[in-house]
C-alpha cells in the first residue's frame, strides 16, 4: 500500500469518526427529546386523574366529618394542587435523570471519538510525512543522478594580465549529466598555512563534457616545492554544493641537458588524486 493511499485512508477514517459523533449526537438528542416527552405526555394523564381521585377523597371526608362547605371546597382545591405537584416533580425528576443519562452517554461517545480522533491524526501526519519524506529522498535521487561531477585532470603555469606575474592554474572537467557553475575555488598554501580563495572563479560555467580553465593562486618560490591540497566548490541541479578535492604538486625544473636530449627550465604541476577522490562529496 502506498504512502498516499494510506494517508488517504487516514482522511476517510477522520470524516467517518466524525460522522458518527454527530449521528451519535443526534441520536442521543432525539432519544431524550422522546422520553420527555412521553414523560410529559404521562404527567399531564395522571395529574389529571390524580386531582380527580383527590377531589372524591376530600369530599367524602367532608360528608363525615360535617365540614362546612367553605372549608370543603378549600380542602378539595389544595388536595387537587398538592397531587398535581406531586406528579409534576415526578415528571421533572424522570426528565432530568433522561437528560443525565443521555449527557453521560455523549461523553463516553465524545471521548471515544475523541481518542479515536486523536489516533487517525497521527496517523495521517505520520503517513504524509512519510509521504513527503518519500518525495524529497525522490527528488534527491533525481538531483544525484543528474548532478554535475567536477574533477581538476590538469595544471600549468601562466600569466595573469589583470594581476601580473605567474600564477598556477588548473583546468577542470564536468563528468557529469548537467552544467556546473563554480562557486569557490582554493587551497592551502603551507607558506602561511591558510586557505586561499580566487573570488575571480565564482559563477564560472563548467559545460556538460566541456572543461576550463582556471587561475588558482601564485607560483611557489622557485627553491621550494609545494604540495597542498587544493578544493573547487560548485553547484549544479539542486540546492546542493559540491565539493571536489585534488592534489597538487608545483616544482621548478631546472635545465638538464644529455647527449640525446635538452630540458629547457620550466614550472611542472601535477595533479593528482582527481576521480574517485575520497573527500569528493
Amino acid at each position: 500500500m502506498s504512502d498516499s493511499t494510506r494517508s488517504r485512508l487516514g482522511q476517510i477514517g477522520l470524516a467517518f469518526a466524525a460522522g458518527s459523533a454527530v449521528l451519535s449526537g443526534g441520536g442521543l438528542w432525539h432519544w431524550a427529546s422522546s422520553q420527555e416527552a412521553e414523560y410529559r405526555n404521562t404527567a399531564e394523564r395522571d395529574a389529571r386523574y390524580e386531582e380527580s381521585a383527590a377531589r372524591e377523597n376530600v369530599q367524602i371526608e367532608c360528608a363525615i366529618a360535617d365540614i362546612s362547605r367553605a372549608d370543603c371546597d378549600d380542602r378539595i382545591e389544595q388536595a387537587a394542587r398538592d397531587a398535581q405537584e406531586n406528579t409534576r416533580d415526578l415528571e421533572a425528576q424522570q426528565t432530568m435523570a433522561v437528560w443525565t443519562k443521555a449527557m453521560g452517554l455523549a461523553a463516553v461517545i465524545g471521548m471515544s471519538v475523541g481518542i479515536l480522533s486523536l489516533g487517525l491524526i497521527f496517523f495521517t501526519f505520520r503517513e504524509t510525512r512519510k509521504g513527503a519524506q518519500t518525495a524529497r529522498d525522490n527528488l534527491n535521487a533525481f538531483y544525484e543522478s543528474e548532478r554535475a561531477i567536477v574533477h581538476a585532470i590538469a595544471g600549468r603555469v601562466g600569466t595573469s594580465n589583470k594581476r601580473g606575474g605567474e600564477y598556477v592554474a588548473f583546468e577542470f572537467k564536468n563528468k557529469g549529466r548537467s552544467p556546473a557553475r563554480i562557486v569557490r575555488m582554493g587551497g592551502n598554501l603551507p607558506s602561511n598555512d591558510t586557505a586561499t580563495e580566487n573570488a575571480e572563479t565564482r559563477w564560472t560555467v563548467i559545460p556538460v563534457a566541456g572543461s576550463v580553465s582556471v587561475i588558482a593562486f601564485p607560483v611557489p618560490p622557485k627553491n621550494a616545492i609545494l604540495e597542498t591540497e587544493c578544493w573547487v566548490e560548485y553547484r549544479s541541479v539542486g540546492p546542493k554544493i559540491y565539493t571536489s578535492y585534488f592534489e597538487v604538486t608545483v616544482k621548478w625544473r631546472e635545465e638538464r641537458s644529455t647527449s640525446l636530449v635538452f630540458i629547457t627550465p620550466a614550472w611542472e604541476v601535477t595533479v593528482t588524486n582527481t576521480d574517485g577522490h575520497p573527500k569528493d562529496t
